[in-house]
C-alpha cells in the first residue's frame, strides 16, 4: 500500500503509540541475558520492572530447568514517558503522555528509537549466538483521548467526533440515553498485509476524573515476506493506514479543533 500519510493536527489528541515486532521465541534467552542487554542501554533507560508475558504459549516461555515462567521486562527511560518491553518472543516500545504538558513527538521519532533498539536486540542475539531473530508480526497502535468538552458533552454527541456514528433521541423511543458505548470496527489492510481495528470506549481520566471516549486505531500483520526489510515497510504503510483512517472516521469539525490553538 502507498499514498499520503493523511492530515496532520498541531495539537493532536494521541495519548500512546505502540509498536511491536513478534518473533518466534529466542529459546537461548535466558533471564541472565535480559540484564545483560539492559547494560547496552541502561544510561538512557534506567528503570527496570517485571510484567506478566503477553499472548505467549506457556509451554513455549517456561525455563527448562525452574519450570518458571520467563517475565516480561519493561525498561523505562528517564521521564518515563518511553517503555521499552522485552520476552522471549517480541519487543515492543510504548510513547505515553505520562503529563498535559507532554508532547507528541511525531511518528518518525517513535519509530527511531524502535528501530534502533530492535536492531541493538538483534545483534545482541546474534552475538551471543542465542538463535536468530525471525519475524512472526508487527503491530502498531494509536491511543487517542477526547475528553468531555472537546466536541462532546453528553455520550450521545459522540456524532459529534465520528463520521458514521448517530443516536437518534426521541421522547418516543424506549431505551434512553446510553450510559456507556463500546464500538469496534475491523478493516483490511490492502495487499494480504493484515487488518486495522478501530476500537472506541469511554473511560474516566485518572490525572482529573474527567470522562473521556478513547478511539483506538491498531494496525497487526506482516505479509508473506518475513524479512527485516519487509517488516520496516510493513510499519511505514500501517502508518499511512492509520493517519488516513483517522481522517476517514473522525468529523471535520473535530478536526479543526486538533489543527488550532486552545486550551482543550
Amino acid at each position: 500500500m502507498t499514498g499520503t500519510p493523511g492530515a496532520t493536527y498541531n495539537y493532536p489528541p494521541v495519548t500512546e503509540v505502540y509498536c511491536g515486532l513478534v518473533f518466534e521465541p529466542i529459546a537461548g534467552l535466558k533471564v541472565p541475558y535480559f540484564g545483560l542487554f539492559w547494560d547496552e542501554f541502561r544510561s538512557d533507560y534506567p528503570i527496570c520492572q517485571h510484567a506478566t508475558p503477553l499472548g505467549s504459549n506457556p509451554s513455549v516461555i517456561f525455563e527448562s530447568i525452574t519450570e518458571l515462567p520467563l517475565p516480561r521486562i519493561w525498561f523505562l527511560s528517564k521521564s518515563e514517558n518511553i517503555l521499552i518491553q522485552l520476552q522471549t518472543d517480541r519487543i515492543i516500545l510504548n510513547w505515553r503522555k505520562l503529563k498535559p504538558e507532554d508532547k507528541y513527538p511525531k511518528y518518525d521519532s517513535i519509530m527511531r528509537e524502535f528501530r534502533t533498539k530492535l536492531n541493538l536486540f538483534s545483534d545482541f542475539v546474534a552475538s551471543h549466538e542465542l538463535g536468530a531473530l525471525r519475524p512472526v508480526t508487527c503491530e502498531l497502535a494509536y491511543v487517542n483521548d477526547v475528553p468531555r468538552g472537546q466536541g462532546w458533552e453528553k455520550t450521545t454527541e459522540l456524532s459529534n467526533l465520528l463520521a458514521d456514528f448517530c443516536w437518534h433521541s426521541s421522547s418516543q423511543r424506549f431505551l434512553s440515553e446510553p450510559r456507556d458505548i463500546k464500538l469496534q470496527f475491523v478493516f483490511e489492510i490492502p495487499d494480504s498485509q493484515g487488518s486495522l481495528t478501530f476500537a472506541v470506549s469511554q473511560r474516566t481520566r485518572v490525572s482529573d476524573q474527567v470522562p473521556t471516549f478513547v478511539l483506538q486505531l491498531t494496525a497487526n500483520g506482516l505479509g508473506p515476506d518475513h524479512s527485516m526489510n519487509a517488516v520496516w515497510s510493513w510499519f511505514e504503510n500501517a502508518h499511512i493506514m492509520i493517519n488516513r483512517a483517522f481522517e476517514d472516521l473522525t468529523t471535520p469539525s473535530i478536526q479543526e479543533l486538533w489543527k488550532q490553538p486552545s486550551s482543550l
